[in-house]
């Protein structure tokens, strides 16, 4: 018995459906827009490591990232081991042993310390005069949630008596490729570890209670108060206006995220506990994602280190005022 990848693919989807949400479906599903010229027609049993290389030496040709090529090649394997294991298909070994290009190191944006101040500043006065289309980016900023997790949040997620906000819910965007439209969906947490409890701050507290009153609809969304959740893009420009009229530098919202974490990690804080208030399933994930020590940071670090060799420099070169040793 014979199956291309195309009848694999029919077969796959809507057993997929049962088990991921639907924003893993519709990327699913333009991998496979993608991928379907380029294998829909061959027989998954033929299917190699020479197949698999071929399939990445054309998708970087083509100009898609490493990444990108990466992820869709884990989606082929995907397919093949749903053939092997549930379909109980013959196919050759999945052990590919495949090189990618070294892709551009990510660029981490962040803000420094003042210019956050900056930014709390302005929104907390904003709000004050009666404009509160700035709480998210404070939300953000002083909790460390991602987009989706704020536009999800509830007044009844926040504990105003232990000053407690549970993370619960997720608003993702997603490109629905049949349909040819982006859709909003309300879902779970990126991880079971999204699900999270974080320290309401006082400065944000008083934001709340100023948008929302003592006695706030316990549905209703926090961003626009009301029982629907706002669009992703409306925050976004939003947050792009906000920075233009204050001359802050254009760092991306989610450097709102990264802002948080460095400045708790640059505070001396915990970094186990840290990285529970960010939903990370794993400490090293917080310190290679998300935390990016300043210049300042480095040297303070380096010089305590080796503050002993100080006296000796002096000793031996005389005191130079540029000498941070």
């Amino acid at each position: 018995m014979t199956m291309t990848f195309k009848e694999l693919y029919v077969q796959f989807i809507p057993v997929k459906r049962l088990d991921v949400k639907i924003s893993t479906i519709n990327r699913y599903r333009m991998d496979w827009k993608y991928l379907e010229p380029k294998i829909g027609a061959i027989d998954i049993a033929e299917f190699g490591r020479q197949n698999a290389r071929f399939l990445v030496a054309t998708m970087i040709e083509e100009g898609l990232s490493p990444k990108l090529a990466r992820d869709r090649i884990y989606f082929v394997k995907q397919l093949l081991i749903y053939a092997a294991q549930e379909l109980e298909m013959r196919v050759k070994p999945l052990d590919w042993r495949l090189k990618f290009p070294a892709g551009t190191p990510r660029e981490i944006q962040r803000f420094t310390e003042s210019e956050m101040l900056r930014i709390a500043k302005a929104v907390t006065e904003e709000i004050k005069s009666g404009t509160y289309s700035g709480l998210p980016v404070l939300m953000a900023l002083l909790t460390g949630m991602r987009m989706g997790e704020i536009l999800a949040l509830r007044w009844g997620d926040v504990d105003f008596v232990h000053n407690i906000i549970k993370v619960q819910r997720n608003v993702v965007k997603s490109y629905d490729p049949e349909a040819k439209a982006e859709r909003m969906m309300i879902g779970t947490p990126k991880t079971s570890h999204g699900y999270r409890e974080i320290p309401l701050l006082p400065t944000l507290r008083k934001a709340f209670r100023t948008v929302g009153g003592c006695k706030p609809e316990a549905g209703n969304y926090i961003v626009g108060n009301s029982d629907k959740p706002k669009f992703h893009n409306c925050v976004r420009d939003t947050y792009s206006r906000l920075l233009k009229r204050n001359n802050l530098p254009a760092v991306n919202f989610h450097g709102l995220r990264h802002t948080f974490a460095t400045l708790l990690v640059e505070s001396g804080g915990d970094i186990k506990t840290i990285s529970v208030m960010l939903g990370h399933s794993t400490v090293a994930l917080t310190l290679n994602l998300y935390v990016h020590p300043s210049l300042e940071s480095k040297r303070k670090v380096v010089n305590k280190a080796f503050r002993k060799l100080r006296k000796l420099s002096q000793d031996t070169f005389g005191n130079n005022e540029n000498d941070n040793n």
